[in-house]
């Protein structure tokens, strides 16, 4: 058995749930903007699930050389969850295609935080961009991510920068499941911590792809 056998998940390409043909492409002929309908669903009794996430990409601009894609906006409503609107600028690319950077400016609409707006500048330590590797099956093996919490209530004064550094990344190789890592978190006004999680690559995911244990060793 390999992954999470027990989900099944159905995408909709073109739909917000309520009606259809939700895509329009550039003059490039490139998706410009579109709506996508997931529903995540347990085939297993004993492991319910049910979950919709409804999604709207639009403003979707590219490098008109390459092809590749350089921002977008998206909002985001998944069932259980506030929705959020994320806006994504700056992505960059090494020579193999793979990301290299970008920056997230994400907040609540309508419901949960919505005084919070949070920035997270990936593959950026604070210091320096292209903190970032990959293992030659092309996924993350370390990374640096900077991000910062502000508050735009006057009333509920708040501005945090988080800077984490995830290196080691390991994998099970028959299902791509994350099996450890460490990291390293340094926070505004909390001492640099860091964490060195150890996933049993059998026993650490139920059959829907769920976390269901690890153990964390965490030194300061």
């Amino acid at each position: 058995d390999e992954g999470p056998e027990a989900l099944e998940t159905t995408v909709e390409f073109g739909t917000d749930g309520t009606s259809w043909g939700k895509a329009t492409y550039n003059s490039y002929g490139m998706l410009y903007a579109y709506s996508e309908r997931k529903t995540e669903r347990s085939l297993n009794t004993s492991l319910p699930l049910e979950v919709v996430t409804t999604t709207n990409r639009s403003y979707i601009m590219y490098n008109i050389n390459t092809g590749q894609m350089l921002s977008y906006t998206e909002i985001t409503d998944k069932d259980g969850q506030p929705k959020m609107q994320t806006v994504r600028l700056d992505i960059a690319y090494n020579t193999l295609g793979q990301i290299t950077r970008y920056t997230d400016t994400i907040k609540n609409l309508l419901e949960g935080a919505t005084d919070l707006v949070t920035t997270v500048q990936f593959s950026y330590d604070g210091t320096e961009w292209n903190k970032v590797t990959y293992d030659p099956y092309g996924r993350l093996k370390s990374y640096s991510e900077r991000k910062t919490e502000v508050s735009t209530d006057p009333s509920l004064p708040l501005y945090a920068t988080t800077t984490t550094n995830r290196s080691g990344i390991s994998y099970d190789l028959s299902t791509g499941q994350m099996t450890g890592y460490t990291e390293t978190t340094d926070r505004d006004g909390q001492a640099k911590t860091q964490t060195t999680r150890v996933i049993d690559s059998s026993l650490g995911y139920n059959k829907l792809g769920q976390l269901v244990r690890y153990t964390d060793t965490i030194t300061s």
